[in-house]
Parts: structure tokens; C-alpha cells; sequence
């Protein structure tokens, strides 16, 4: 599999045939590895905490919202935590489905470690669907994301460090907030 070019194109988000329902989507958004205790590094105690919060608060989601369908705009960091959490959870909750949602053909090129790597080919491998919004990179791709992914949940899930108000997290917030989606932040990491 070649996952430098993997991906389907976006369908049209106006189309009534759509599969995702929006009161019962949950999406991602948190900060990259390096905005993370100790990089994102899985072996660190306070990303393995992380880790276990990210998991109760998705299972959360599914036994009190009943939610079924999560997207992850696949960023290292906190997005890739979140969708592996998904995959993880799928064994016990075979009910949830997780979308893949990358900017642009080559994302994972900003992928930054091995790890990193795997984690990203494992989701996607594992995901329901996958998503590429662009054939290729552009200034306002991750903006476009977020859009997609506000647009199209009413739930999401944030790692967000409170003090890092100038970050790509902070406008997926303020794009939240605006769509008044129930916001839940995880911020003691």
C-alpha cells in the first residue's frame, strides 16, 4: 500500500445520502507531539495518563451520548492517540466507526517518528472510511479540516494546554464553540 497517496475524495457535505450522522459524531482535536509531556513519547507516565483519560472519555461518549461515528483530522499528537484509542475500543464497542480525515494527499509525510508512522498506517488501515480533503498541500488546508470535521459532529473531544491560546487546537476550538458543539477538554496532562 502505497500511504503516500491513499484516500478517497471528499464527498459533497451538502449530500443527503450522507452516512455520518452528526448527533451522534465525535470528533478530534488536541495538540501535536511536540506541544505533549515528553514529545507525545508513549513510554512517558504522564501520555500513558493521557492515554487512559483520552479512553474514558470516549467510552463516555459512547455509553452516555451514544456516540458512534469519531473522526480524527490525523495529526500527530493528540489526534493520532484519539483514533488509536477508537481502534482499541472498536473490540469492545463493535457498534463505532472511525473516519480518517487528512488535509491533503502526503499528510503523513509530517509524520516525525517510526512510531508516529505506524500509528498513522494502523488507524487508517483500521478506520470505517477514510478522507482526503485535497490533492495537495495548501496555506489553509488545516483550517479546511477543522472546518470538516466541526461540520460535520456535535460532540468533540480536545487536549488542549489552556496556555497555548496561539495554536491550530485553539481555532479548532473557537470553530467548536462557534457551531456550539458539546465540547469536552481534557487540560490536566
Amino acid at each position: 500500500m502505497d500511504l503516500f497517496n491513499i484516500g478517497i475524495r471528499l464527498r459533497d457535505p451538502d449530500d443527503p445520502k450522507e452516512e455520518i450522522d452528526r448527533q451522534l459524531s465525535c470528533c478530534f482535536t488536541g495538540h501535536r507531539s511536540s506541544k505533549l509531556p515528553a514529545g507525545g513519547s508513549r513510554s512517558s507516565t504522564r501520555i500513558k495518563a493521557l492515554i487512559s483519560r483520552i479512553d474514558l472519555m470516549i467510552r463516555e461518549m459512547i455509553e452516555n451520548e451514544g456516540v458512534r461515528f469519531f473522526l480524527s483530522g490525523m495529526a500527530s499528537g493528540a489526534d493520532l492517540l484519539c483514533a488509536e484509542a477508537v481502534v482499541r475500543l472498536k473490540n469492545i464497542y463493535p457498534q463505532i466507526e472511525l473516519y480518517c480525515i487528512s488535509p491533503y494527499l502526503g499528510h503523513v509525510r509530517e509524520m516525525k517518528s517510526a512510531d508516529e508512522l505506524y500509528t498513522y498506517g494502523l488507524v487508517r488501515e483500521k478506520a470505517f472510511q477514510c478522507v482526503t480533503l485535497s490533492d495537495s498541500y495548501y496555506k489553509e488546508c488545516y483550517r479546511a479540516r477543522n472546518d470538516y470535521l466541526v461540520s460535520h459532529c456535535a460532540h468533540m473531544i480536545a487536549v488542549f494546554d489552556p496556555t497555548k491560546t496561539r495554536s491550530g487546537t485553539a481555532m479548532a476550538l473557537n470553530i467548536a464553540r462557534a457551531q456550539e458543539l458539546d465540547i469536552k477538554v481534557i487540560t490536566d496532562y
